[in-house]
């Protein structure tokens, strides 16, 4: 069960859907004027990185941000692909089945975009819509996610994938997952959640953030605990939130929990679940 800081709780099973997991491919239909113009647009530029007028959260991320991939650019007023015009106004409420993005889909589908793409963020895009974004590129067959953060003002990323990541060999299953709310956050790994001061798996929750206040400390304390008590698992870690929370916020968590401050890895395999 997923319990939050107040009591409310949701079944687990169905509430995490990771991206990548569906096999469904929706049939595609005629490219509209607008998105003509986006792939067009898009097939004679070169992918350009993150422009210096792009605004993304800050992270503690150290690897460069990748130039090679086209870039979909998520700001407060629209989706575009590079220097390309809008595909999509927002807010926008028009996702199928509450998820698919159709115009941002048909030029992704018409696009040889390499099974990779980088996508920016603003820092205050809602989860829900960060969420609609990959998993409409998933379902075009992107594969790899880089995420456009910034280091001092220096453009860096993250990587996410479609496919579970669950380590090399035989490594042991520890099915970290950590559920974010406005009003807090709670631990979970196979056995049942974390307890407080990071204690072992119990059948009940204790949230390490109040509500309002995100302790990352106290986060990336536990997440490091859990490597030093788990050495041998796998270095996958799947964040499920509330779907108004921030992009920002959830930069944050992903940070706290893919390596220490010294940039020694914790759990840098970041997947993304749904929080209906």
């Amino acid at each position: 069960m997923l319990m939050l800081t107040r009591g409310t709780t949701l079944s687990l099973a169905s509430m995490l859907f990771l991206l990548g997991c569906s096999s469904s491919r929706t049939t595609t239909p005629p490219l509209s004027k607008n998105a003509r113009e986006a792939i067009s647009v898009s097939a004679a530029s070169s992918p350009r990185g993150l422009g210096s007028d792009t605004v993304v959260a800050s992270s503690s991320a150290e690897t460069p941000l990748s130039t090679k991939w086209h870039i979909v650019i998520v700001s407060r007023a629209a989706i575009s692909i590079d220097a390309g015009p809008p595909i999509v106004r927002l807010p926008f409420a028009e996702a199928r089945d509450g998820i698919y993005i159709a115009p941002l889909g048909e030029v992704l589908r018409a696009m040889d975009h390499g099974h990779e793409l980088v996508f920016a963020f603003d820092p205050a895009t809602p989860y829900q819509l960060v969420i609609q974004t990959l998993y409409t590129a998933s379902v075009t067959e992107v594969t790899k996610f880089h995420l456009a953060v910034r280091r001092n003002g220096s453009p860096t990323e993250f990587v996410s994938r479609a496919s579970p990541a669950t380590g090399a060999g035989n490594a042991p299953s520890l099915g970290l997952v950590v559920l974010v709310s406005d009003e807090g956050a709670s631990i979970r790994v196979r056995g049942g959640y974390i307890g407080a001061n990071c204690a072992l798996p119990r059948e009940n929750a204790s949230a390490l953030m109040a509500k309002g206040v995100f302790d990352m400390g106290s986060l990336a304390a536990c997440a490091g605990k859990l490597r030093a008590r788990y050495p041998e698992a796998e270095d996958r870690v799947i964040i499920g939130a509330a779907p108004s929370l921030k992009w920002e916020t959830l930069v944050r968590v992903a940070d706290a929990l893919r390596a220490t401050g010294d940039g020694i890895p914790l759990f840098p395999s970041v997947e993304w679940a749904v929080v209906p």
